[in-house]
């Protein structure tokens, strides 16, 4: 796998991304230690960006995520906005 790849002796994060349309994006997020993720903010607000810098996509993009849509766009003055829900997956306790 490439997060555990020579070259990363550090491990990484990386996002395998398939742009559909001017809007819409696919990606799979997986990160150092933990793999595949349902979600990430940080990885579909990066996976966004690097597309519209490649001129791929639009200033309002969906991305679609196996755990779920975001939404990612810019403003006038090129600041990122993530929207999307906050949702509880899971519970637990932290032993005394």
């Amino acid at each position: 796998m490439i997060e555990t790849h020579k070259t990363f002796p550090n491990r990484i994060n990386f996002e395998i991304v398939n742009v559909i349309d001017r809007n819409t994006i696919r990606a799979r997020i997986f990160e150092r230690g933990a793999g595949e993720t349902l979600s990430s903010g940080t990885g579909s607000t990066a996976s966004a960006a690097a597309a519209r810098f490649l001129g791929l996509v639009d200033d309002d993009v969906k991305v679609f995520l196996d755990g779920g849509e975001l939404s990612i766009s810019w403003d006038e003055d090129e600041e990122i906005y993530l929207e999307g829900p906050a949702i509880e997956t899971f519970t637990g306790s932290w032993p005394d």
